[in-house]
C-alpha cells in the first residue's frame, strides 16, 4: 500500500474529529462562561443576543446539531414571559431569584408566592397570610379543578410569625415544590387556597388572586436552571 493511502487512513479521523470539535457554541471556554455568567444574573436576554450573535457569525458553516439551537429553544418558553417576572440579583452570591411581577412577599392580599433561582431546579412556594389575631395555622391546601389535593404543613418547616403593626398578624412558611406539585399548579384550574388550624375544626379560606394563578405558569418556565451548565458539561464530555 503506498505511503499516501497510510496517510489519508491515518488523518481522515483527525480531520473529521477536529470539524467535529470546532463548530459549536461551547467549543470557546469563554463564550460558555459568559452565557453561564448572564444566567446567573438572570439577563436572559443577554443570553439570548449571545447565541444569536454566534449564530450570525457562523453563517452557513454552522451547523444543525450546534448546542446553540438547544440552547434558543430552552430559553424560548421564558423570554416569552420575561414582562411578567421580576428577578432579584444578589451580587454577593452571583445569583437571581425570579418572582412573578409584583408577587413577592406574603401580605393581605397575597397568599401564594411561588419563586426559583438561576443556580437551582427548585422552585419554592411562600404560603401565609395576614391576619389580625394569632391563629397558628397547621397546614394549606389548595384543592384543583381534577380533584387533586396539594396540602403543604405549616408546622414542618415551622411558620414564620411576624407582628406587623398594631393586630396585625403575619404568618408564612417556605416549602419546596415537587415537580408534580408545580405541573399541577401549572395545568389545572386553582382559585382557593384554605388554610386549617385546631386540629380541622377551623378554617380559613382565602381566594387566590388572578396574579398568583397566573404566576403557576410562568414561574413553571423557570423550573430548569441547570440545562445550560449540563449542556455545557455534555459537551465537554465528548
Amino acid at each position: 500500500m503506498r505511503i499516501e493511502t497510510y496517510l489519508i487512513i491515518f488523518l481522515l479521523p483527525l480531520i473529521s474529529l477536529a470539524t467535529y470539535y470546532t463548530e459549536d457554541f461551547f467549543m470557546c471556554a469563554e463564550r460558555g462562561d459568559e452565557l453561564i455568567q448572564l444566567r446567573n444574573r438572570g439577563d436572559f436576554i443577554g443570553m439570548e443576543s449571545l447565541v444569536q450573535n454566534y449564530i450570525e457569525d457562523m453563517g452557513s458553516d454552522i451547523r444543525s446539531t450546534d448546542t446553540a439551537f438547544r440552547i434558543l429553544k430552552h430559553l424560548e418558553p421564558m423570554l416569552a414571559v420575561l414582562d411578567q417576572v421580576e428577578i432579584q440579583y444578589n451580587y454577593t452570591n452571583d445569583i437571581a431569584v425570579i418572582f412573578y411581577r409584583g408577587l413577592t412577599d406574603i401580605n393581605a392580599e397575597n397568599h401564594f408566592v411561588l419563586s426559583t433561582s438561576t443556580r437551582s431546579n427548585t422552585i419554592y412556594a411562600m404560603i401565609g397570610f395576614h391576619h389580625y389575631e394569632w391563629v397558628y395555622a397547621e397546614r394549606a391546601r389548595i384543592r384543583l379543578d381534577n380533584g387533586s389535593v396539594i396540602g403543604f404543613s405549616m408546622v414542618n418547616p415551622p411558620s414564620v410569625k411576624e407582628v406587623i403593626s398594631d393586630f396585625e398578624i403575619r404568618e408564612r412558611t417556605l416549602v419546596r415544590l415537587t415537580n408534580w406539585d408545580i405541573a399541577e399548579l401549572a395545568y389545572s384550574k386553582v382559585n382557593i387556597i384554605r388554610f386549617e388550624f385546631d386540629g380541622n375544626n377551623h378554617i380559613y379560606d382565602r381566594d387566590l388572586s388572578e396574579a398568583e394563578r397566573n404566576s403557576f405558569d410562568v414561574i413553571y418556565r423557570f423550573r430548569d436552571m441547570d440545562y445550560f451548565m449540563d449542556l455545557k458539561m455534555e459537551f465537554l464530555e465528548r
